[in-house]
Order: structure tokens, then sequence, then C-alpha cells
């Protein structure tokens, strides 16, 4: 972590237009002297179990958190209250919950360790009118994707290493592509997805193998048991591992992996 001489990085900002915002911001993101300047805002209780997920709304307004408590809560964090909270048809932790993009707010998609995706609609008032299962994986089902803009289709991966193309339009999902390792054809449980704001045709995931891979939807081939990514990263020295797990976080520009090994 590096630290930021903040004084001449504004200045030259302020003064020079070579200063790509981008490397502004990692700086700023990476600088030793704005972490040791984090402390704790407020505390946020209502939950009865270890919270797993938190997602904010596209203004900022509200927070989304989904628990071991199988519940979900939808925050007013300025006024640190809940203004709806219901009770999910998960039977085991929830792992993500999420606002769709150009909803309102009222439509909320979840996933579990129950390995299924369920899309919950509130009314105006925040009262609970739908929950409705739209995919199930046979396993866990740790993280989705949205679709930057999109109100109807999200991604979705688990531990069956099936990638599902959720359309809250249609009544089946779409199942994308099954991840197998190259080397042994085996499928790859999957811990996390993540689509390419840039460009929302490209998502990438990862999981219990040492490659984070990345596919372009349009080059998939249907209904094929596994289709070839469009590019696949892993550091040269851990390309042998065999137990790793893989995390990563992916902005406009740029992919952010994390290895870490299995036991």
């Amino acid at each position: 972590m590096a630290d930021w001489h903040w004084v001449f990085d504004i200045a030259r900002r302020q003064i020079s237009s070579t200063v790509q915002p981008s490397v502004f911001q990692r700086r700023v993101a990476a600088a030793k002297s704005i972490v040791q300047h984090f402390q704790l805002q407020d505390k946020l209780e209502y939950h009865e179990g270890c919270v797993n997920c938190l997602h904010f709304n596209e203004n900022g307004t509200l927070l989304a958190s989904g628990s071991d408590d199988l519940k979900v809560v939808l925050w007013d964090w300025q006024r640190k209250k809940p203004v709806v909270n219901y009770k999910s048809d998960h039977y085991s932790n929830i792992f993500q919950a999420k606002f769709m993009p150009l909803c309102c707010d009222r439509v909320v998609v979840s996933a579990a360790r129950d390995g299924r995706i369920f899309k919950a609609v509130l009314s105006c008032d925040g009262e609970l009118r739908e929950n409705k299962r739209v995919a199930n994986h046979h396993g866990a089902a740790h993280k989705l994707a949205l679709l930057a803009g999109d109100p109807h289709v999200f991604l979705s991966c688990g531990e069956d290493a099936v990638v599902y193309e959720i359309d809250l339009r249609e009544d089946q999902p779409h199942k994308l592509v099954t991840i197998r390792s190259e080397e042994t054809h085996r499928k790859v449980a999957l811990y996390t997805i993540f689509s390419n704001p840039a460009n929302l045709h490209e998502f990438a995931t990862a999981g219990r193998d040492q490659y984070a891979r990345v596919y372009d939807r349009r080059k998939i081939v249907m209904d094929a048991e596994s289709s070839a990514p469009l590019k696949m990263f892993c550091p040269h020295h851990l390309v042998c591992c065999c137990r790793l797990k893989v995390v990563m976080e992916i902005s406009s520009v740029q992919l952010y992996v994390e290895w870490w090994r299995s036991h």
C-alpha cells in the first residue's frame, strides 16, 4: 500500500490535463494516509446472523444486506434505520442481494448457499408483493453479476460450475456455459462473477482452480457442454498449483484478481 503525496498530486491534477482520472483514483484508493484515517461511522443493527453481502442502490440512498438469518434488509443508512425487511424463501445462508438497475429500488435479486436465485418485487410502500425463484444451481450460488442499465437480465454462478443468464421476463434461465478445467476437463466450482461495465457482452468468472476466465456471451457456443474462454489469467508461478481459490473485481479498465491457497 503506497503513501499518497496529496499536495503534489492535487496541484498537478488542477494544472495539467495529462493526469488521467483513473490514475488519480488508483493512487487515492491505495494511499496509506487515506486508509489510516478510516473510522467507524455507524453501526446498522438488525440481523441475527452473519451479514454476508452489501449492495447500494443506484443513487446511494439505500443499502441492501443479506444474512445467515435468511433475511434481506434495505437500509436508509443515513438515518441508520431499516426501511424494508423480508424473510426470503432461501433455506440456507444468503450470499448475495442486489438491487436491479432502473427498477426504482423495487426489484431485489438474491443468491444463497441453497443454490436458488430469487427475484423479490416490492410495492411502493415497501411490502413484499412477489418472491419468485428464477434459477436453481446444483450447489451453492455465491455471486450475481448485474448488467449496467439493464433492468431485466443478470448473470449467476455456482459451485456446480454453471453460469446462468437470467432474463426476468422469461420463465426459465438460459445456461450460458459450464466451466471445466482445460487440463482435466473436470468442472470448476465458481465463487465469483463480474460483468464488464465497458462491454456488457463480456463477463469474468473464477473459482476453485488457478484461472480467472473472461468470456464473451456472443462467442459462447450454444448448447455445448463447455465453451472456450476469450482470455485466461494466472501468474506463471501458480499455473501448476492445484489447491487455489480465486476471487476478483472488475472495473471499466482493469480486472483485479486475488489468488490464495485453499486447504
